[in-house]
């Protein structure tokens, strides 16, 4: 596979740029900052694409590092390679929002595909994983990932398995025990024990429905005799409520709609007639007046007497008609005397004024209950007369009245009376319901039962039949197991081959980049390196920088010779000779030249590279940056 042209649409800091490269080594030279690892980006990002990442992370990734800084160009471009029978063409646009993909044959302009499947098959399906561990090194990332150990172990299972690199034990395995886990699922072991419960259930069954007998039939008898009960209710509370409206239209257009309480307004009526005919009989004796006279004139005699003592008391020294002096005091017969005629005529004074106000009073009195019984006559008989017929008619109308707010009561008592009935009757026909609905729901269940009854000589044959598929299954979970178990072992022993065929590559290479000095490397099944150098063992960590990265450049063209035998792949070196002494970038570029069959694209920013190969008269060509 040869690199030959690309022309960069936009990426980074190029916009619209082409350049070219040739078979052997490349060296791209620019110093800092010209845009060498953007270059290096942009053709993995031809061959692989460039995803961008999601939240946080696609502010800082690759996507949005190299995005065109002119932000007109399209994020994109081309790029032209060989597989040294055709020539192809891939055009890409990275941009998310319109981004596609396109292969044609360069010469023709035949379209090959629009997928990056398509591609793959074209460079020899190579991964993004495999480029980055194994032919593509970024600046000062020589070391490897644990994805490259992978591989190379399944590469080299594939081979010993099949004979051939295309088969993937990994995803053998991965099929194996997806076909183990779907056969396991197939596997019905509960299919004897369900039988047994359904059909115990369905003699469950039967029993509780014999031992119903004829109960929903009584339910059904009792649910129509409670309906026909709440419909005589219901019809009687409408003839009640009926009635209670004719009954409260009466008392609403009677007279004494208004009044309060009937009784206490009938003895109101009796208390004012009495009253009314007492008032009439005093009236005609006259008892008062004769009375009042009566007392007026005592109380004036008494006054006339003792005012008539004192003054004789006063005037007269002896007693009348004797003419002997008094035996007693003068003054306290006259203070006697005279107090007894004043204490009589203030009596008098006094009966007089009572006499005057009580009169008042009854004449009032007599007043106001002749008043309310002509008021009383008068609204309820249109007749105001006082008279004993209009007593009796008073007396009729409030016996109506009265009856009339009886019967109210009765009315709404019956009613009452009626709506507990209807209650404990609705309560009653829920019960019977509820008792009839559960009852239902046992027959329908007892009939669904039987049905499924009649279909489990089906499930029987059935049942069988998964018990033939059960052993059928087990035997290939058999099978399974011994294959898996075959793989496991052959794997095994892989596994153990891996890593001598790994080190004899990385040794004659790295033997040959240090002049023999490190002569042998040791290397596990998964990469983890030491290295013998005059019979002594020496631990990775313990070597300069240039060495650990002389050593990994070993182990990146040993697996390509592994993983991709007789496909020539380009190499790409991002500054990678940076920790390299003179002899042995000498020695390694020389290897290079010599001994790597395919294409190398070198980065660098030292003009070292090419001086070493223009004094070894090895051909390359120079791609200078600005």
């Amino acid at each position: 596979m040869i690199l030959k042209d690309i022309d960069i649409s936009g990426f980074g800091k190029y916009t619209h740029e082409s350049m070219s490269f040739s078979e052997g080594i490349n060296i791209i030279y620019g110093e800092n900052g010209s845009g060498k690892s953007t270059l290096h980006t942009y053709l993995k990002s031809m061959l692989f694409g460039m995803e961008r990442g999601r939240g946080k992370a696609a502010h800082t990734d690759a996507y949005s590092h190299y995005y065109p800084w002119n932000s007109q160009a399209p994020y994109g471009g081309s790029l032209t390679f060989s597989d040294g029978e055709e020539d192809y063409l891939i055009e890409r646009c990275l941009d998310t929002k319109n981004r596609s993909l396109t292969i044609r044959k360069a010469g023709s302009g035949q379209l090959i595909g629009t997928e990056q499947a398509d591609l793959d098959s074209l460079i020899g399906h190579i991964t993004e994983e495999t480029y980055r561990n194994t032919i593509s090194i970024e600046q000062l990332k020589a070391a490897t990932d644990g994805s490259l150990a992978a591989g190379l172990k399944n590469h080299l299972s594939s081979i010993a398995l099949s004979g051939t690199s295309t088969l993937d034990v990994t995803k053998a395995l991965a099929s194996l025990r997806e076909k183990k886990k779907a056969l396991k699922q197939q596997i019905n072991e509960e299919a004897s024990s369900k039988y047994q419960t359904v059909f115990q259930e369905i003699c469950e069954t039967e029993d509780k429905l014999k031992a119903m007998g004829n109960q929903p039939d009584q339910l059904e008898k009792q649910i129509r005799e409670l309906e026909n009960r709440l419909e005589e209710e219901k019809q009687k509370r409408e003839n009640l409520k009926k009635s209670a409206a004719d009954t409260e239209a009466a008392i609403k257009s009677h007279s004494l709609f208004l009044v309060r309480d009937a009784d206490i307004y009938q003895e109101r009526i009796h208390d004012a007639y009495a009253a009314h005919r007492l008032a009439a009989e005093e009236n005609k004796r006259h008892a008062r007046h004769s009375l009042r006279t009566r007392d007026i004139i005592s109380g004036l005699a008494a006054m006339v007497l003792f005012l008539l003592l004192g003054l004789g008391s006063l005037f007269y020294e002896q007693l009348p008609f004797t003419n002997t002096p008094f035996p007693l005091p003068k003054l306290p017969l006259l203070i006697l005397f005279f107090a007894g005629a004043g204490i009589s005529l203030l009596v008098t004074i006094i009966l007089f004024a009572r006499s005057r106000k009580d009169d008042s009073d009854s004449e009032a009195m007599a007043a106001e209950t002749e008043l309310f019984l002509q008021n009383a006559f008068k609204l309820h008989l249109n007749d105001s007369e006082i008279t004993e017929e209009n007593l009796a008619a008073m007396e009729e109308k409030l016996a109506q009245y009265t009856a009339l707010q009886k019967a109210l009561k009765e009315n709404h008592a019956l009613t009452d009376a009626s709506l507990q009935i209807t209650v404990a009757l609705q309560e009653e026909l829920r019960h019977a319901q509820t008792e009839m609905s559960r009852c239902q729901k046992e027959a329908w269940e007892f009939e669904q039962t039987c049905k499924h009854l009649s279909k489990l000589e089906e499930e029987k044959q059935a049942l069988a039949h998964i018990i033939e598929k059960n052993k059928l299954a087990e035997e290939r979970l058999c099978s399974i197991a011994l294959a898996e178990d075959t793989i496991a072992k052959l794997s095994s022993k892989i596994h153990e081959s891996f890593s001598p065929v790994l080190n004899d590559k990385v040794s004659e290479i790295i033997a040959a980049i240090t002049d023999g000095i490190y002569d042998r490397l040791c290397i596990d099944e998964n990469l983890t390196v030491t290295l013998r150098s005059g019979g002594r063992t020496i631990p990775l960590d313990s070597l300069s920088r240039g060495t650990i990265e002389q050593i990994y450049l070993a182990l990146r063209l040993s697996a390509v010779d592994i993983l991709y035998p007789g496909l020539s792949l380009p190499i790409l070196l991002d500054d990678t000779f940076a920790y390299y002494d003179d002899a042995r970038l000498h020695n390694t570029l020389k290897w290079l030249a010599e001994h790597y069959p395919g294409q190398v694209l070198l980065f660098t920013c030292h003009k070292r590279e090419a001086a070493f190969l223009s004094r070894m008269n090895m051909p390359y060509h120079l791609v200078a940056l600005s």
